[in-house]
């Protein structure tokens, strides 16, 4: 059996984030071997994130925004990337298949990484070493990051947690004549019909003819495909007068939106990242910042303790805080339109941003929690409390 200092199962966004923050430490000299069935050769995802310029993708991004707009109806703000407090601030856009052909040339160039094109059979582990089985063959490693999301895997009970969907259509078209202002990015729009759920429009625009728009859903069910087609020619028509175009490139996906612990530590020596992680931020759907930065983590607690096992881990609040707007994206989604437009027009961006990024202090989080309204999040404590989730 081949034997390697680290093995990871899946090769994607956390999986390849990790090789490359391994490369980059200390552990670069380690023998490494990623697995997975797909040659990640398609351009099959859009990942965006906001920050400065430090993390090492932000070379590689197709476009970003220093400008980011939320409207309504009836209401409408751009609101800054950069302050004083946030030096370098953009709202960034990195394709998968640029982050696939940037984060494989530096693998590859490494003669101690090594790919295998195949389906993980089976993880186990014992307290020296674990095993990885694929394509029949075993190999063995001092660690195994495992990041592939089985079925069965969200097979929870409803009457403890949480589990709904971000669902999402995303066309990139290009238009005949100038249609969008490339200098912002829209992040929210909620002129849509709800249909008692949360659904907005996202628009990323790369030119004055070009941009990436995107209709998403937070609901317990997909829709049918031609719902996602109709909205998004509706809204096109309606807000861009936009009738005749290009679809240069669509995307078709969902995230699981749950408040399920998902399982760290899979064995003495397997540890599950990305969103076998629980990687994905229960109440958003948001994941590629949280997994650079748990590389990083992962890195660090090896090199510092001989173990992955030390990262951080954000307060317990904000697990309780996603428990609720779970809850109320259940329960009463008719009113989570009307509880983004409050968040959005009572706090500044940056405030909201660290509460995602989890690392906000206690007084911001008051700040931005007692500008929203009461009674739904009441509501939604009373039913979690009760352990009434449906």
């Amino acid at each position: 059996m081949k034997h390697y200092d680290i093995i990871i199962a899946g090769g994607g966004g956390a999986g390849l984030g990790l090789a490359c923050a391994l490369l980059e430490s200390p552990l670069r000299g380690c023998s490494l071997m990623i697995i997975d069935r797909d040659a990640k050769q398609q351009n099959d995802r859009t990942w965006c994130f906001w920050g400065g310029p430090e993390t090492p993708f932000t070379s590689i991004a197709r476009h970003a925004w220093d400008r980011l707009m939320v409207t309504s109806d009836g209401f409408e703000q751009v609101y800054p990337m950069e302050d004083p407090a946030h030096r370098g601030w953009r709202y960034w856009m990195v394709s998968g298949a640029d982050y696939y052909r940037h984060t494989l040339q530096k693998l590859q160039a490494h003669p101690n990484v090594h790919f295998v094109l195949g389906s993980v059979d089976s993880i186990q582990s014992d307290s020296r070493q674990a095993q990885v089985r694929v394509n029949g063959e075993t190999f063995t490693a001092n660690w195994v990051f495992d990041s592939i999301l089985r079925p069965g895997d969200l097979e929870v009970d409803l009457r403890r947690h949480h589990v709904l969907k971000q669902h999402f259509e995303g066309w990139e078209i290009e238009t005949p004549l100038p249609t969008f202002d490339p200098s912002r990015a829209t992040l929210f729009d909620f002129r849509t019909p709800q249909h008692n759920d949360l659904r907005f429009f996202y628009v990323l625009p790369f030119s004055t003819t070009r941009a990436l728009v995107e209709y998403t859903i937070f609901s317990a069910d997909l829709l049918k495909p031609a719902e996602y087609s109709s909205a998004m020619r509706s809204y096109l028509r309606e807000h861009f007068g936009v009738t005749d175009f290009n679809i240069q490139h669509t995307e078709h996906a969902w995230i699981p939106m749950t408040d399920y612990p998902f399982q760290r530590r899979a064995g003495p020596r397997v540890m599950n990242i990305g969103t076998r992680g629980g990687l994905v931020k229960p109440s958003t759907g948001y994941a590629f910042k949280r997994m650079q930065q748990d590389a990083r983590a992962i890195v660090q607690s090896l090199v510092e303790n001989g173990h992955p096992f030390n990262g951080r881990r954000a307060p317990a609040r904000y697990r309780f805080y996603d428990t609720l707007l779970l809850q109320i994206l259940l329960r009463q989604g008719h009113l989570m339109k009307p509880i983004f437009e409050q968040l959005f027009r009572r706090n500044p961006i940056h405030r909201v941003f660290h509460f995602l990024d989890e690392d906000a202090s206690l007084p911001q989080d008051i700040a931005l929690i007692a500008s929203l309204p009461p009674a739904p999040f009441l509501r939604a404590l009373l039913r979690v409390y009760l352990r009434r989730k449906v």
